[in-house]
């Protein structure tokens, strides 16, 4: 009796197995892409270049530190390069100037003024 109920059972597993351990086309090709970097011949040994570090390719909290060769002038533009500018609406009223961060902003208040 159990030899006429193995191959139902076996092919009952392998279906159910099937649909967990498989992937459509499309899911398994997403492992083999990349992101393709604008690295040209002895890349490292040139001065930094925002064009080529920056804008061509995503690049990284050093790529800009190399750039800069300035600590203050890096984290400056590392806030506007992360989450864009949120300085760019003039938020600080009263004539306050704006200094941007990541995720956030501090308003300065001129002489008279809180916030």
């Amino acid at each position: 009796m159990f030899w006429c109920l193995r191959p139902s059972l076996v092919l009952l597993l392998l279906h159910s197995a099937a649909a967990h351990v498989f992937l459509n086309s499309q899911k398994a090709s997403e492992v083999l892409t990349r992101h393709r970097r604008a690295n040209s011949f002895l890349e490292e040994v040139k001065q930094g270049n925002q064009e080529r570090e920056c804008n061509e390719e995503r690049c990284s909290f050093e790529e800009a530190r190399e750039i800069f060769e300035n600590v203050e002038k890096t984290n400056e533009f590392w806030a506007v390069y992360v989450d864009g500018d949120a300085c760019h609406s003039a938020p600080c009223a009263h004539g306050g100037q704006c200094k941007d961060g990541i995720g956030s902003y501090s308003c300065y208040c001129p002489e008279g003024y809180k916030g």
